[in-house]
């Protein structure tokens, strides 16, 4: 997909993503963003260069993510495990980062319609996170007889854990 979008002065991903190799844990602010952006860019971490939110890249998600409150991230592929009656049964998740000071910016009818359509392909459900570890699962309309997105609290995992699904390749989807 090609976009013309650029970030100009948004600088969410900054606070809410983690970046493992500077150590930069979510919901932190990065200690190289300034208000007119990032401080290293020229020589930004690669995990910072590769990586890019669903608005940048041009997905029919809402506002920009500074004025939505909400990071669509498709990129890092993640996963949601059910267990019922013991039985685990993995799905591919797609991630809605939320700014905490607006929690319920993923409920955007926009983003909800964009969501609804790519875990209708994908057959996946979606993690809102607000952290590490604060967030919950949202089963999206194709989960649910009636039709409507369903929040489940969540036993979220820190990661490394042994019980988190951390490789997408356990699910046998691919990531597109």
């Amino acid at each position: 997909m090609t976009s013309h979008r650029t970030c100009g002065d948004c600088t969410l991903c900054c606070r809410l993503i983690p970046v493992e190799s500077m150590g930069k844990l979510a919901n932190q602010k990065c200690k190289h963003q300034s208000h007119k952006g990032c401080t290293i860019y020229a020589d930004r971490p690669t995990d910072c260069r590769v990586w890019s939110c669903g608005w940048l890249r041009g997905y029919d998600v809402g506002a920009r993510p500074d004025r939505s409150h909400a990071i669509v991230d498709d990129q890092m592929p993640s996963s949601v495990a059910i267990v019922e009656d013991g039985k685990r049964t993995p799905f591919y998740a797609l991630q809605v980062w939320c700014d905490p000071r607006h929690p319920d910016a993923h409920e955007d009818p926009t983003l909800r319609a964009w969501l609804a359509e790519e875990c209708a392909k994908r057959r996946a459900l979606v993690i809102v996170r607000y952290s590490s570890s604060e967030g919950f699962v949202l089963f999206p309309p194709w989960t649910s007889p009636d039709g409507k997105w369903t929040a489940r609290d969540s036993n979220v995992l820190p990661e490394g854990d042994p019980r988190v699904i951390s490789d997408h390749r356990e699910l046998g989807i691919p990531v597109l």
